[in-house]
């Protein structure tokens, strides 16, 4: 597949997301480790793009990302990835994530 990485930006509870997608197919979003961002998986992204539509967001607090002054807990996470579906309606979707994610 060579379809193109796209970079878009989505409002979340007022945070600007950077988010990559690419593909189509049943949507997978893929979850970044503390301390990485979604650049870190964009190698895989045309690969997996070949069989879904990939959303790989810039988790709050991470490298060029909004970093708000709360508790980065777990709770907070899942909550934000909710909240994120949601702003690009999105009803069901798969994960795969690594470490925070």
């Amino acid at each position: 597949m060579n379809a193109a990485i796209e970079t878009q930006t989505v409002e979340v509870d007022g945070l600007p997301i950077r988010y990559l997608t690419v593909g189509e197919g049943p949507p997978l979003m893929l979850l970044h480790g503390a301390g990485d961002n979604a650049l870190d998986r964009q190698w895989v992204l045309p690969d997996l793009g070949a069989t879904y539509r990939i959303y790989a967001p810039d988790l709050p607090g991470s490298p060029d990302s909004a970093r708000p002054t709360i508790d980065y807990s777990p709770a907070f996470f899942a909550r934000f990835v909710a909240k994120f579906l949601d702003a690009l309606g999105i009803e069901q979707v798969a994960f795969t994530g690594n470490s925070l994610g």
